[in-house]
Parts: structure tokens; C-alpha cells; sequence
């Protein structure tokens, strides 16, 4: 068993700790109603409590409910209420649940680097979009330079988080995760489902198929992760 698999087994306060404090504050809590702040303020009374309970949520191989749902709430954007693209989805976690996928986050951005192309930036450890700007700009100036014929191709995926297939998610297991890893990627998306916020009331669950979670801190980089296959089928043709 490697180190990272061995801390990855179950967590401990400190490094609970560590994530909580690094969460934003300030945000609309989840179901239990239970803020960030809530958290920080109560840690002492309830850290023993929160390992314990997700320990054992690793060992049974299944989590509470209430880390499974998300409230889905409808923002209206701009122009005509009618359709349904001027609506931005908002989905509320709770931040117990959020605490857990942080410090698997944390753990999956020490090693992003070394698995996705170096021409891929985001959720790399020092690198921002700031260095695809850069890299853009030498580019054209290279090309102004020599006066060589390009194409610029500016790509944009509609909806790209909501298009991520769970099953497809397995491909960590291709890139050398153990198996400590890729239990709490599984045991997140076991049975995440959505209730929809309507005027106060809530609509009946709604079950997610595909897509990583809107608000989860470990979205990002399994999105990267995944797009990584696309990418390589690009660069091979």
C-alpha cells in the first residue's frame, strides 16, 4: 500500500481541519442548513463526531443521504424568463459532504501535473489560465515572426461539466489510482440525486445519471481528468 493510499484510507481532523478552513464562507448552506462558519465555530464539538461518521461511511461503502442530495435552485440570468437558457442552475451541497471531497481534491492536486498533458492548466498546481494566455501570445507573435500560415480554433462545450458519464469516470483507475481513491470518487456518485427548489417547496429527487456535481470542490479536476482522453485522441490524430 502506498502512502497516498494509506491516508487516503480515512480522514483525520487535521486534515479536515485544514480543508474547512480553506472553504469560502459566506455561502448559502446545503439541506441541513449547516454553514461553512457553522463548522468553524463548532469544530471542537463536532470534529469527532464528523470523522467517525465518514470513517465508518467509507468502511459500509455507502454515505448518509444528505451527502448524496444537492438543492438545485434556478437563478434568473438576463432577457425573457421563458426559456430556459436565461436560467443559471445553482446547486447547494452540504458542507460535511464538501469537507470530504476537499481533502480528496487536495490529495488529487499533488499528482494532476504528472497525468494530464503539459498543455493542459487547469488544476495544476501553479498554473492558471493566465499561462494559456501566455502561451497564446508567443504563439501569434511566432507566427507574425515567420510568417507561417495557422488556424486559431476557439472551442467551446456547452454544458461541459453536465456531460461527464459517470461510468466513464473508471478511468482513473487507467491512469494508476489506487484503490482507496477511486472507493471515495465511487462512493460520491453512488446515488447523487437533486431536488429541485421551487417557490419554497421541494420536487421529489431527481437522480443524476451523468455530470460531475455543481459546488463540489473535486469537479474540476475529475472534468480534467476525464477531458484528458479526449485531448490524447486529438493530439494522436
Amino acid at each position: 500500500m502506498t502512502d497516498l493510499e494509506r491516508d487516503l484510507c480515512f480522514f483525520t481532523k487535521d486534515e479536515l481541519f485544514a480543508v474547512l478552513v480553506g472553504l469560502q464562507t459566506g455561502k448559502l448552506p446545503g439541506s441541513d442548513g449547516l454553514s461553512t462558519e457553522f463548522y468553524v465555530c463548532f469544530w471542537d464539538d463536532l470534529s469527532n463526531s464528523l470523522v467517525s461518521v465518514l470513517n465508518e461511511s467509507f468502511r459500509a461503502g455507502c454515505l448518509a443521504d444528505s451527502h448524496y442530495e444537492g438543492l438545485l435552485h434556478l437563478i434568473h440570468k438576463k432577457n425573457d424568463q421563458r426559456f430556459l437558457k436565461n436560467w443559471l442552475p445553482i446547486s447547494l451541497l452540504n458542507t460535511d459532504y464538501k469537507l470530504a471531497s476537499k481533502v480528496i481534491t487536495e490529495h488529487l492536486k499533488k499528482v494532476m501535473s504528472s497525468i494530464v498533458h503539459q498543455d493542459q492548466m487547469c488544476g495544476v498546481v501553479g498554473c492558471t489560465i493566465f499561462s494559456n494566455l501566455s502561451s497564446l501570445c508567443d504563439i501569434l507573435h511566432m507566427i507574425d515572426k515567420t510568417n507561417k500560415p495557422c488556424i486559431l480554433v476557439s472551442l467551446n462545450q456547452e454544458k461541459a461539466f453536465d456531460r461527464v458519464d459517470h461510468d466513464f469516470m473508471c478511468v482513473l483507475r487507467k491512469f494508476g489510482f489506487g484503490p482507496s481513491f477511486c472507493n471515495w470518487v465511487e462512493l460520491f456518485y453512488a446515488k447523487d440525486f437533486s431536488c429541485i427548489l421551487v417557490n419554497g417547496s421541494l420536487s421529489p429527487p431527481v437522480f443524476l445519471q451523468r455530470g460531475v456535481r455543481q459546488g463540489c470542490p473535486l469537479s474540476r479536476l475529475l472534468y480534467v481528468s476525464v477531458l484528458k482522453v479526449l485531448l490524447t485522441q486529438i493530439r494522436r490524430c
